[in-house]
């Protein structure tokens, strides 16, 4: 078997995802709704074999992988490769507003990837960091394992829109997948990937719907038809 599986999902919520405002970089903790998603996310994976659990370094990742990894007996290993894409000053801000200027950079990041948001990064920054951090992953890995993925929004996409790119890093017109909303994994999803690592071509399997109930965890392997 020369493949190796990705389940990649998204950290639990924060009280800046309740306020609507943009994360980015800055490290702010789980609230208490978030701690009870990453529960719910666990109990997913309980039953699954998992070889290793990797997450970004900032603490709403690590924490909610601590927690997966309680339930499939392993220890997170933080990469400041999986943080999101940084925003710079607009950290923090309203997602509303700030996506009147986040948007517009894919469109000059499609000619000119090189150039940097203000106190954050640029498009090539952003996908290599993420690429070697995949790369880290791949090379820890032997085939046949199942290795999890903590990470946030950016990232989830990115994996997505490389896949559907021919399992190419994006240039050009494809960085606008970024955008695209039926690409936005939901936080309540988790993607499963087969990566072959003979040819690197991946590919999504199918997306598993972790279903709550008001007062009660608990989750489902609910399939979501793959678009």
């Amino acid at each position: 078997m020369s493949q190796l599986t990705l389940w990649v999902l998204r950290h639990g919520e924060t009280q800046l995802n309740h306020e609507g405002k943009l994360r980015g970089w800055l490290d702010v903790p789980l609230d208490e709704h978030g701690i009870g998603e990453a529960q719910q996310d666990a109990d997913f994976f309980r039953d699954i074999s998992i070889d290793r659990l990797y997450t970004s370094d900032l603490q709403r990742a690590v924490r909610t992988a601590q927690i997966i990894g309680e339930a499939v007996d392993q220890i997170p290993n933080p990469l400041v490769n999986l943080r999101p894409l940084n925003w710079g000053a607009l950290n923090g801000k309203d997602v509303k507003e700030s996506e009147k200027i986040t948007d517009p950079w894919f469109k000059k990041w499609e000619t000119h990837p090189e150039l940097m948001v203000e106190n954050g990064e640029s498009w090539d920054g952003f996908q290599n960091r993420v690429l070697r951090g995949v790369k880290t992953i791949v090379e820890d890995s032997q085939p046949g394992n199942s290795v999890i993925l903590v990470t946030h929004l950016r990232v989830c996409i990115l994996i997505r829109s490389w896949m559907l790119n021919g399992s190419k890093p994006l240039e050009g017109k494809a960085i606008q997948n970024m955008l695209r909303p039926e690409l936005h994994q939901k936080p309540d999803e988790i993607a499963k990937y087969e990566l072959d690592l003979k040819t690197s071509n991946l590919s999504l399997v199918k997306f598993f719907k972790v279903i709550s109930k008001v007062g009660d965890y608990f989750s489902s392997g609910t399939e979501r038809a793959v678009s």
